[in-house]
């Protein structure tokens, strides 16, 4: 009867949230780990089919989730994270809308570019660099899980390797393999 009525709680509690909040949180919740708000803004204009959706309107609408409870804020990390539980419910309802395939695939696709371009050209393997990269490791994970599950090869093989480098300075070779 504990978990029923915990259930009934997030659900009335993510009803109670703007449809807008709803489509972010939803879109949230594929992250692992945690994300920027660069990373949430880049799945804010995905989710919400408005490639040109301003940085101010996404920072607004997380501040709105934070404030009810639906996200967090690590002000020293400069990162957002959603508890397990929440994060759990917000992939349910993705898993029932029609568009969860593409907001994974947006996901993915929002870490191929952060490691290529965080490993490509003469800087690749800064320090600085491979720290992101570390703390997205979750999340690069989960895109290269993506990758696979929607059978798309050649993105697959562009994240792996452009973080060939990473493995290998992080002793994580096997990972990598």
């Amino acid at each position: 009867s504990h978990h029923q009525t915990l259930a009934a709680a997030i659900e009335w509690s993510y009803q109670a949230l703007s449809p807008a909040e709803q489509a972010l949180f939803r879109s949230l919740s594929l992250f692992a780990g945690g994300f920027t708000l660069d990373a949430a803004h880049a799945m804010h204009a995905a989710s919400s089919g408005a490639t040109s959706a301003r940085m101010g309107s996404t920072a607004a609408l997380l501040c709105q989730l934070a404030d009810k409870s639906w996200l967090m804020l690590d002000r020293q990390a400069g990162r957002y994270t959603i508890l397990g539980l929440l994060a759990d419910y917000g992939r349910e309802q993705l898993a029932v809308d029609s568009a969860a395939l593409p907001v994974r695939l947006y996901h993915a696709r929002y870490y191929l570019a952060l490691a290529e371009r965080l490993m490509s050209g003469g800087d690749a393997g800064a320090a600085d660099h491979l720290a992101v990269l570390a703390m997205e490791r979750d999340n690069l994970r989960l895109a290269m899980e993506t990758f696979a599950a929607a059978r798309d090869g050649e993105a697959a093989l562009r994240l792996a390797c452009s973080l060939q480098s990473f493995w290998e300075t992080r002793g994580s070779v096997s990972e990598g393999r």
